[in-house]
């Protein structure tokens, strides 16, 4: 195993708890009805084209035409984006914070809207430690696609294996260990799982 140097996090669900399902599920009297707005809007999808790049007014205004009856809550997706990130998950948090105030490198690859980006960071200034986020839309790359990972050893000057990346996405994970990263998959950010990456980290050598 090489040396690790730094710590590459994903944001989402990693250090912030993203549910769009809290704004999205109350303008909707059942489930059936919310999944089928789903399926049929497929917001989701478009949420990835927002994570490359597109705007959110463009994206969001062409699903308004396409879906009248369903504006409520599809410019609820825009305008009440703020509402879908509950809270921090303090003991990821914690890490990032004690790896900084340790020295070590900290970096971020995370899909994201630029604009939300920037929502977020000033919600959560702890995401302004980074030493190199990489976010999706300011290049027009989504996890998992390989080429956001090599970009990202590139415009850091390291090796896939002198990082290891902590994501709770099995897909992503997969992608970045195929590019040469070592990886950590972190499904729910439970307690638990906060605590084995951490000790992980001790194990590799970071100081906490």
């Amino acid at each position: 195993m090489s040396e690790l140097k730094a710590v590459v996090f994903d944001v989402g669900n990693i250090l912030i708890r993203w549910e769009p399902d809290h704004v999205l599920r109350p303008y909707f009297s059942n489930d059936k009805d919310y999944a089928a707005f789903l399926e049929s809007t497929r917001l989701m999808w478009m949420n990835l084209e927002f994570d490359a790049g597109r705007p959110f007014a463009d994206g969001i205004g062409e699903l308004v035409r396409q879906f009248p009856e369903h504006e409520a809550p599809l410019r609820a997706f825009d305008t009440r984006w703020s509402e879908c990130v509950l809270h921090a998950i303090d003991d990821n948090v914690a890490t990032l914070l004690a790896l900084k105030q340790a020295g070590h490198t900290v970096h971020a690859i995370t899909n994201f809207a630029r604009e939300k980006f920037d929502i977020a960071r000033v919600r959560f200034p702890f995401l302004n430690n980074f030493d190199h986020a990489l976010v999706s839309a300011d290049i027009a790359l989504i996890k998992p696609d390989y080429r956001i990972y090599h970009r990202f050893v590139h415009d850091v000057g390291l090796k896939p294996e002198e990082l290891i990346f902590v994501d709770d996405s099995a897909v992503n994970i997969a992608a970045a260990k195929s590019v040469g990263y070592q990886v950590f998959h972190m499904p729910n950010a439970d307690a638990a799982e906060c605590a084995a990456f951490r000790a992980t980290l001790r194990k590799a050598g970071f100081r906490l």
